[in-house]
């Protein structure tokens, strides 16, 4: 039970709830609430045994009382934690003395642990460890409430002890138990009380050491049989000496690299460029193909670009050095080759694709020009035959004009004998 029940009644009197209760064991207190019900007078009772809970549950329906716990109304919870322990209905009987083990609250129940639970936090667990490897947190107290005591909890079995062992270190919740001194007092019953401490998870992490590279500007350097090492902060601005240097101890690609990016990190892109060139020349002498050296051209398209960004306000220098760094570029990714450079390099097969492209525009030119003939021809016999029916047409028409005047001639000479004949 995480709260003591409370009970309701029309007319909840001590008495009432000595002969109420009778049946359902010990009754360890019992105290009114500050609030206000209207038409019933409330009771907060608490009971040592769980037994007695449970039957005073069940008398709902006897003698009008009602018995529920106060954890399933959050407004009983905060009368719970204001009411006043001091009217009690049940005088509490003076108990002898007795030894700090017996003081422990319900030692028989120890597969059980009650606390008090914090308002407004959600731990859904917490573990319990040996009070050897406890962290102690400062007692936590609150206000307006009864304190309730926390059972000791001991694993049974090695395998549940070492299951518990093994989870607590991966929780960060730590419950605080004290068993070695118990006293009566209420001192000791508040020591009881199990705060919850956070370890801070990122402690562990700062033991963990990560492995990391030195940071050095030495490069090293085998001369006679002698190895030493050249400090690269000693460098001039002048690059002869180091690329002297360096062509005579036979240094591999890396120390050129490592001195050419040097000087660039410097601001010096002019004597990068320098030692990253006398390095290809060193090299194209040793046989090393470009494939290998394409970091070497990734540098030097970088230095460019700082070149072209520092004569920025030149435009002609700028717009060079923007040429170079594209030149480099293409020497690692490729590119499209220019048009002069294709006819240069391949007169031939370049005339025979112009000659193939001129002959097949000839032809298309040859298709088109006898389509235009071949409409032609047709629009041609299609006037003339419109000529045709032109002229028949128009002879017809002249027939039928010549037929109608000779036709118009007889009639009148009809009408001019009729009109004789009526004179007569």
């Amino acid at each position: 039970m995480e709260y003591p029940p409370t009970v309701k009644g029309h007319s909840a009197m001590p008495s009432d709830l000595r002969n109420a209760f009778s049946a359902c064991d010990d009754m360890h207190d019992a105290y009114p609430t500050r609030a206000f019900y209207a038409n019933d007078s409330p009771y907060f009772i608490e009971s040592t045994e769980s037994n007695g809970l449970k039957r005073a549950f069940r008398l709902d329906e006897e003698n009008g009382i009602q018995a529920f716990p106060v954890s399933t109304s959050p407004l009983l919870i905060e009368d719970h934690q204001s009411a006043d322990p001091s009217g009690s209905a049940f005088p509490k009987p003076q108990e002898p003395h007795r030894s700090n083990f017996q003081n422990i609250p319900i030692v028989n129940d120890i597969g059980r642990v009650r606390c008090y639970p914090i308002r407004g936090a959600h731990i859904r667990s917490a573990v319990l460890t040996p009070s050897t490897n406890l962290t102690h947190a400062p007692e936590c107290k609150y206000p307006g409430s009864k304190t309730v005591l926390a059972d000791s909890y001991e694993p049974s079995t090695p395998t549940s002890r070492n299951m518990l062992d093994s989870s607590s270190l991966l929780s960060p919740i730590v419950i605080n138990s004290q068993k070695s001194s118990v006293h009566s007092s209420e001192k000791s019953k508040h020591a009881l009380v199990s705060p919850l401490t956070y370890t801070d998870p990122t402690k562990a992490a700062d033991s963990l050491t990560v492995p990391c590279l030195p940071l050095t500007t030495h490069i090293r350097l085998c001369l006679c049989g002698e190895l030493f090492s050249y400090d690269l902060n000693s460098l001039q601005s002048d690059p002869r000496e180091i690329i002297k240097l360096l062509k005579c101890t036979g240094s591999e690609r890396g120390n050129w690299m490592v001195v050419g990016a040097f000087y660039r990190r410097q601001g010096n892109p002019h004597a990068a460029i320098a030692v990253i060139q006398s390095m290809l020349e060193v090299m194209a002498h040793h046989g090393i193909s470009d494939n290998e050296l394409k970091p070497a051209f990734l540098l030097l398209s970088g230095c460019e670009s700082d070149l072209s960004k520092l004569t920025r306000s030149e435009g002609r220098i700028t717009v060079h050095h923007q040429q170079k760094a594209q030149k480099w570029l293409q020497k690692v990714y490729g590119g499209m080759k220019d048009q002069s450079d294709n006819i240069d390099i391949h007169p031939e097969v370049k005339s025979t694709a112009s000659s193939y492209s001129r002959s097949d525009s000839d032809e298309y030119l040859r298709r088109e020009i006898q389509s235009l003939r071949d409409r032609l021809n047709h629009q041609v016999g299609l006037s003339a035959g419109v000529r045709f029916a032109k002229r028949k047409l128009e002879e017809s028409y002249n027939l039928e004009r010549a037929t109608r005047r000779r036709l118009e001639r007889e009639i009148r000479c009809l009408k001019a004998e009729r009109d004789e004949m009526r004179g007569r």
